[in-house]
């Protein structure tokens, strides 16, 4: 994987870490191996972020979705990411262990939509989608499967 991939990949699995309010930093997402991650780490707090291609958008998808199903908390799960019109990229997660008959879908999306715009915004793993304009959807499904929310942040 090169450099520019190995940033975006990290970045790219950081927003869905983000989403949920997860906290945790890029060396813990890419490996324990201190030099590679530190090497991210510069790379993404450096001010000018690598250009992002279709191609790299794809390439990350296709490396996410070899880690997924991957549980984001206790009650997350990413299970697919795709690679929109070359500026966006998608993420597919459901809600599980949740009383679907109780839970409060309204509060959900105000709620998320202010913490995934929030972390779009400030996230500094984050700053290479921002800087390429890169939207980020995320597709929220119940246990059920039932696509119940959307937010498309840019």
């Amino acid at each position: 994987m090169n450099n520019v991939i190995k940033v975006l990949f990290c970045a790219s699995f950081t927003v869905g870490l983000f989403l949920s309010g997860c906290q945790t930093d890029d060396s813990e997402i890419l490996s324990q191996n201190s030099k590679k991650a530190e090497e991210v780490k510069q790379n993404v707090s450096n001010k000018t972020s690598p250009v992002i291609t279709k191609q790299h958008l794809e390439e990350i998808c296709v490396n996410l979705n070899k880690s997924f199903p991957r549980n984001i908390d206790a009650n997350t799960i990413a299970f697919k990411a795709e690679c929109g019109d070359g500026k966006t990229l998608i993420y597919h997660l459901q809600i599980i262990d949740v009383d679907e008959k109780n839970f409060d879908v309204e509060f959900f999306k105000t709620e998320m939509k202010k913490r995934l715009n929030y972390n779009y915004k400030n996230a500094t793993a984050i700053k290479p989608f921002r800087d390429n304009q890169i939207a980020i959807i995320y597709k929220y499904y119940s246990p059920s499967k039932k696509l119940f929310a959307e937010f498309t942040i840019k």
